[in-house]
């Protein structure tokens, strides 16, 4: 063998070993490439599952605080279907429910009569006589968690003695969010008063 052939040799030689090495280190590369391509990927799945899991939870409860109170209030009253005009002041009466938002709502409360049968007094403004104002009759704030309150009831008057027929009596609420929105459709019920 030549001088010449054995540089031949040399220099085939060490470049077949760069080629191996720029190979292997490219591969490596790739390598990474594809798993920090991976990981990203990941990742972005990830938030878009915890993002779609909140949504879910503020939708439909899911046993944690809600910022929207329209979804997150159940409220209802607890009441005798009749009552005697005596038994008025001393039937029981009261908002119960769940408030599961992250702040306080606010329920009003206002009755409402037969005007040509009962006269209905707001307890905490004399003289409101069945106005619905918002000063004539009550709210309550329901704090978050299990609600149960007890409702101040208005005094009755009747035009005619003895009152005769049932006159029917009309209690209905309505929950405020901290914006002072209406949230949620309005409750209402209904008690029968007789003699």
């Amino acid at each position: 063998m030549t001088n010449e052939e054995e540089k031949g040799g040399k220099s085939n030689h060490a470049s077949t070993f760069l080629d191996v090495i720029s190979g292997k280190i490219g591969k490596i590369g790739a390598v990474v490439v594809v798993l920090a391509t991976l990981v990203g990927g990941f990742a972005t799945f990830m938030d878009g599952v915890r993002k779609i899991k909140s949504s879910f939870t503020e939708l439909f409860g899911g046993g944690t605080k809600s910022s929207n109170p329209a979804l997150c209030v159940e409220a209802k009253l607890l009441y005798p279907p009749e009552v005697s005009l005596a038994d008025w002041k001393k039937m029981p009466l009261s908002l119960t429910g769940e408030n599961n938002c992250k702040e306080r709502v606010i329920a009003f409360i206002y009755f409402k009569a037969p005007p040509s049968l009962l006269v209905l007094s707001s307890p905490f403004r004399p003289g409101c006589n069945g106005l619905k104002e918002d000063d004539c009759w009550e709210n309550l704030a329901l704090e978050p968690g299990p609600v149960n309150l007890e409702l101040t009831r208005p005094s009755l008057r009747p035009l005619k003695n003895p009152l005769g027929e049932p006159v029917p009596i009309r209690i209905n609420w309505t929950l405020y969010g901290k914006d002072l929105n209406i949230i949620g459709p309005p409750g209402t019920a209904e008690i029968t008063v007789h003699d």
